[in-house]
């Protein structure tokens, strides 16, 4: 553990606040170390380094937020008159411009990391899991972003594995990282219940996790994205459907059209879909995400559709699946307004419907077109 000295600035780091009360017979602030451990109660314990004491006397007082997973603690001093440049200060300072308070944040040593959030809505069947992932140094009202895993994924595997985590340092922003409670990790985008909008199931669950995370970190509401891979894309465009007032723009990768994967039963599969064998026509794909949520009439979120010409999991049809759903909904024609070659990589071309809906389609690619990350940020306007 590195040892900073203590010059009496108001320092303001991360969210939990405590009162560091100088004593006023003291000239010289001394070395801070402090240790924090979790409470019986659930708060956070903290004790000075060796007992030694911040002046001549002090004390140590509240407590308002669990601090979860932390040995220990350090404090770096910043001066209020620039908090972004760290500049401790060996000497005395003098005593008519000692504080007497120093208003001092928790900063754990190690980097921010993925965390389990127990409840985060009303009891519900679903017993989906939510893991968040909320960088330092978060700006007032950041975005929040859903990362939703495919089949056989975790939310730790797919934490790891996207580079949503790098992305949110560098932006700022919240991700969320849902986690199926179905056998072989896929989700439920088959049943009635999830089709519909607070039905109970899998697609519930993860818009709660959605509200719970705006209201948790004050997040900015018109900032609201999800991206989801196979089954996760699949998810995706469900949430669109049945919550379009809570997500602004919504990416598919490898997915299919909301209602494609109908079967009446939990986490089913859908030969037909999967294999491309489907018929209905624009106006019945576009029935699906209309009967989501019945009698919205307010804004909806702006898709991006992301499929493999050489898909042998999810057929390539079911690009025209999604294509035909969601220009049936914004009222576009069913040819692009626009193609762009070699966009956003070489032998991808991209499709503009409108300034809704974007597709994507990857010549030669296989199941799992791989996540464009920057190109995510792009769409997503971070």
């Amino acid at each position: 553990m590195s040892q900073t000295r203590m010059v009496g600035w108001i320092i303001v780091i991360t969210h939990s606040q405590f009162l560091i009360e100088l004593d006023p017979g003291e000239d010289t602030a001394k070395v801070l170390v402090v240790t924090a451990k979790m409470g019986r109660g659930g708060g956070t314990e903290l004790s000075i380094n060796n007992g030694r004491s911040i002046g001549g006397g002090s004390s140590v007082t509240g407590t308002s937020r669990v601090f979860h997973n932390t040995s220990s603690v350090a404090f770096t001093a910043l001066p209020t008159s620039n908090l972004t440049t760290h500049l401790p200060n060996p000497h005395p300072y003098p005593p008519k411009m000692r504080p007497h308070h120093v208003l001092l944040s928790l900063l754990p040593l190690s980097a921010a990391q993925l965390q389990p959030v127990p409840t985060f809505g009303p009891p519900i069947p679903s017993r989906a899991k939510m893991f968040v992932y909320a960088p330092p140094n978060l700006p007032p009202n950041p975005a929040i972003l859903l990362g939703v895993h495919y089949c056989t994924g975790t939310a730790q595997g797919y934490y790891n594995g996207s580079p949503y985590k790098r992305l949110a340092d560098e932006k700022k922003f919240v991700v969320v990282y849902p986690e199926s409670p179905n056998e072989g990790g896929c989700w439920d985008v088959s049943s009635r219940a999830t089709l519909k909008r607070d039905g109970g199931s899998d697609s519930h669950a993860i818009a709660n996790m959605a509200r719970w995370a705006v209201e948790r970190y004050n997040g900015d509401k018109g900032r609201v994205f999800v991206i989801g891979e196979s089954s996760g894309g699949m998810m995706a465009s469900i949430l669109a459907a049945a919550y379009p007032d809570l997500f602004s723009a919504v990416i598919n990768y490898s997915g299919v059209a909301a209602g494609c994967f109908f079967t009446d039963s939990v986490a089913g599969w859908n030969g037909n879909c999967s294999g491309g064998r489907m018929n209905l026509t624009p106006e019945e794909w576009a029935r699906w995400v209309l009967d989501a949520y019945p009698g919205y009439n307010g804004t909806r979120p702006r898709m991006q559709v992301y499929h493999g010409s050489a898909d042998d999991v999810i057929a390539p049809a079911n690009y025209n699946y999604s294509i035909a759903q969601w220009t049936t909904v914004f009222g576009y024609p069913g040819t692009p307004l626009e193609e762009k070659r070699d966009v956003p990589e070489r032998r991808y071309t991209t499709q503009v419907f409108g300034e809704k809906l974007t597709g994507i389609w990857a010549e030669g690619v296989g199941h799992g077109v791989p996540v464009h990350g920057e190109e995510d940020m792009k769409f997503f306007g971070l």
